[in-house]
């Protein structure tokens, strides 16, 4: 579901040096006419990648796509395009084969721990979901509130008489940010790795003659 609302995104744009204004289905239509792969990375709630970003990392097969209205055609045809031959695929395998052959034994990044691209590009992706999580629950702390009166505090459809007394509290509140905790040192020289939507040139044939409002496919 998540990659299926990628390709059928929900609203176009207008850009603001053209003036030219794109539909929702138009701006995935203006990938496919440059002759592009578009590749959604869809994570979820407990960390799993989406399969046509596992193809597409790993060589994992994906699953089957998922159906599109008749109005969005250019959603459909960048999905096919995306596990189609012509788009690149198991990107980390074929690192991994080039660093042995190039590098033999070497370390990737200069330590065991991370021998290979595939490890450290793992290590990365890992590390950018265990962080978003934080901030996910961090940012959930500002909701929790405590009434010692009993009253409802919170928006959240809470009635009066639910929230226990203090000596009833299975929980403690830490007034702590500890994402600002973090050794800054660490922070410091942990790479910035930016997550999103990965666009590829695509090697297939393109239709000729056809514009984006009347196209066969």
């Amino acid at each position: 579901e998540g990659e299926r609302k990628k390709f059928a995104r929900r609203t176009g744009g207008t850009n603001n040096v053209t003036s030219k204004t794109l539909s929702a289905d138009e701006v995935i239509g203006e990938i496919n006419d440059a002759n592009y792969s578009f590749i959604p990375i869809a994570i979820g709630p407990h960390g799993e990648i989406g399969s046509i970003f596992r193809r597409f990392w790993d060589g994992s097969d994906p699953l089957p796509l998922p159906s599109f209205s008749k109005d969005r055609p250019e959603a459909k045809w960048a999905a096919e395009r995306s596990i189609s031959i012509h788009t690149p695929w198991n990107i980390l395998g074929k690192a991994d084969a080039r660093w042995k052959s190039k590098r033999g034994s070497a370390l990737f990044d200069g330590s065991y721990l991370s021998a290979l691209p595939s490890t450290w590009a793992k290590q990365q992706l890992g590390l950018i979901c265990c962080s978003q999580l934080a901030n996910h629950i961090n940012t959930s702390f500002n909701h929790l509130k405590y009434d010692p009166k009993g009253a409802a505090v919170d928006d959240g459809g809470v009635d009066e008489g639910d929230w226990d007394e203090p000596d009833e509290l299975d929980w403690k509140w830490i007034d702590v940010d500890f994402l600002d905790d973090c050794n800054t040192n660490d922070r410091a020289t942990t790479p910035v790795v930016d997550v999103r939507p990965v666009v590829t040139e695509h090697a297939g044939p393109r239709c000729r003659g056809l514009t984006s409002n009347s196209r066969s496919r």
